[in-house]
């Protein structure tokens, strides 16, 4: 049928076969008490993976090291997938999580990483540069204390959140840096 006799039901009908329905993301989480298994190769590959990088107490969990990373890396290289590192007690910049996640940017890969915190995690001045030099694409920042447990000293925050932000997006503007990309995340979500 030729493009110009066409009628707008016609078209309408064309639109509509070529619809799909979206697919839901396909999440993979890894938590902290878990054993950082991939499962089964077969099946739909994830779009999303969360990441309970630390266990309570703030320490990085066992599984979450650079044979956790080949792994991953030997699945899903070519894939876009978005990482996401969980709000656990001092994930986002510990320095073993923070070497593991220099190393994939590295690689070069498709891949999204998304950091959580509280904003108690990161509100103390000398963390400032840190968080703007870093190797996160994103980091979604909780604007609350971090909940108390005994396992975990919560240290209160210095800045409120519009003007840790500022102060991050000076440093990175100073340096020309482009990225993490600083977002407020709601706390009803962990």
């Amino acid at each position: 049928m030729d493009a110009m006799a066409m009628t707008v039901t016609d078209r309408r009908k064309l639109a509509g076969a070529r619809r799909r329905r979206p697919t839901r993301p396909e999440v993979l989480e890894f938590f902290a008490d878990g054993d950082g298994r991939h499962g089964p190769e077969n099946g739909p590959p994830p779009s999303e993976i969360r990441l309970e990088t630390t266990y309570p107490n703030g320490q990085v969990v066992n599984w979450f090291d650079d044979a956790w990373w080949l792994e991953t890396l030997k699945r899903w290289k070519d894939r876009r997938l978005a990482i996401h590192l969980m709000p656990t007690p001092d994930a986002l910049l510990h320095p073993i999580v923070f070497h593991e996640i220099e190393m994939v940017r590295r690689m070069e890969t498709p891949w999204s990483v998304v950091g959580y915190c509280y904003l108690s995690d990161i509100s103390h001045p000398m963390l400032i540069s840190r968080i703007a030099a870093s190797p996160y694409d994103e980091i979604r920042i909780i604007d609350a204390m971090r909940p108390e447990t005994t396992e975990y000293d919560v240290r209160p925050g210095k800045f409120p959140l519009l003007d840790l932000m500022e102060r991050i997006k000076a440093v990175q503007k100073q340096e020309r840096a482009a990225k993490p990309i600083l977002t407020r995340a709601p706390d009803t979500e962990y």
